[in-house]
């Protein structure tokens, strides 16, 4: 019985062994029916062999057929972030753009309503014309005491405001005037000519030399006059006699510079 199990395990052995061997050199073998009883015997009742190596890979097979499309994927919302910080604001702006076409001209809009009244404005300059200038072309006899009229000759009365007989100026319109007068004697002493506005003397010029010479004096004034002032040139100190030809030695004139 010993000498058979003896068999039995050595037979297993080398059938394991053999095995390993064929298992190593081909790939694939037919099975092989053993019909020995006593190997059978030994098989059913023996002890597990060792496990033989792995095989070879096998060749690769053909392409498998394509799979169905799997179910669309569901979209995943996650929770809202927190709020980020304020970005850091440049101190520095960026250079301005080209300036851009100009576009056309729009339709024209309704009427704006009324505004609201403006002030009162201040009273316009009235553009006045108060000038005159009366000579004379001739000697003139003079008395003491007496206004110069009887002018022969008026070269302008704008505003009609100079009398020409009588010799006076008399104020229509407020304001400020300016007035000149001019005399000429000859040989001797003569009279003293008087610039008075109402009666009162302004300026004077004496007219007179007690040498054998012509002699020309002049005098002049600024004056604010009202209305119904009146300006003229009174003679004073003598009688005598003004020398004048037609080169009009001779005159009075006056003009308003501006309106009060």
């Amino acid at each position: 019985m010993a000498v058979f199990s003896f068999i039995c395990i050595t037979t297993v052995f080398y059938v394991v062994f053999l095995g390993g061997i064929v298992s190593s050199q081909t790939t694939h073998h037919e099975p092989v029916e053993n019909h020995s009883p006593s190997m059978n015997t030994c098989i059913q009742n023996g002890i597990p062999g060792i496990p033989g190596q792995h095989g070879l890979p096998g060749p690769k097979g053909h392409p498998g057929d394509k799979g169905d499309k799997g179910d669309p994927g569901h979209i995943a919302v996650g929770e809202k972030g927190m709020k980020g910080e304020p970005g850091v604001k440049s101190s520095q702006m960026g250079t301005p753009g080209p300036m851009g076409h100009v576009g056309p001209i729009g339709p024209q809009g309704p009427p704006g309503g009324h505004g609201q009244k403006g002030e009162k404005g201040e009273a316009g300059i009235v553009s006045l014309k108060i000038a005159f200038t009366a000579v004379n072309s001739q000697n003139k006899i003079v008395h003491m005491g007496n206004y110069m009229g009887n002018w022969d000759h008026m070269v302008t009365n704008k505003g009609n405001d100079f009398d020409q007989k009588s010799g006076m100026f008399t104020c229509r319109v407020p304001g400020t005037y300016v007035f000149m007068f001019s005399c000429l004697k000859f040989s001797g002493d003569g009279p003293v000519c008087q610039l008075r506005k109402n009666n009162e003397i302004v300026t004077s010029a004496y007219v007179g030399s007690s040498s054998s010479q012509f002699h020309q004096t002049t005098n002049g004034a600024t004056l604010a006059l009202s209305v119904g002032d009146q300006v003229g040139i009174r003679i004073e100190f003598r009688s005598g006699t003004l020398h004048s030809n037609e080169n009009r030695y001779i005159s009075f004139s006056g003009y308003i510079l501006f309106q009060d």
